[in-house]
């Protein structure tokens, strides 16, 4: 499944990180640093991606600790990419675009996003949920998990 993103450079101030979406259950403070010092010594990083709601609001749905890193060198401004989807979908996208970091969620994680999604975000496409989670998880051993939608 595939959706329109664009680019665009954002004021810090204008994104928010709404809990009841963002799959990630605790911040590592040690990665922020880590990211800092790297974008301090000129490392470019991936966009992070924003969803728009409603209101107008700029939703983080990837790219937290990139975010918080920012927060913290006190930047003013940041490359997100704007995705277009549906709102129902954001759950499901965050945990798609964070399952490709170098920090992979926890199979918890992900479970708790399915079933939010299923109870929470009316989602009933059990394919849908499987394609926009697991597209990026390997086929091996190490990564495989189970789930089961209520």
């Amino acid at each position: 499944m595939k959706f329109e993103s664009k680019e665009k450079v954002l004021r810090i101030d204008e994104i928010f990180k709404d809990d009841s979406i963002y799959p990630r259950e605790r911040t590592d403070d040690k990665r922020i640093d880590f990211f800092s010092d790297l974008i301090q010594e000129g490392t470019k990083f991936p966009p992070i991606k924003i969803v728009k709601d409603t209101s107008g609001r700029y939703i983080l749905i990837d790219g937290f600790h990139r975010y918080s890193a920012f927060i913290k060198l006190k930047r003013t401004e940041i490359t997100c990419d704007l995705i277009d989807a549906a709102p129902q979908l954001w759950r499901l996208l965050s945990v798609g675009f964070n399952s490709d970091s170098s920090q992979p969620l926890k199979p918890g994680e992900i479970k708790k996003a399915i079933h939010d999604a299923w109870c929470k975000d009316n989602v009933r496409d059990k394919q849908q949920i499987a394609d926009m989670v697991l597209r990026y998880y390997p086929n091996n051993s190490n990564s495989r998990f189970s789930f089961q939608v209520p």
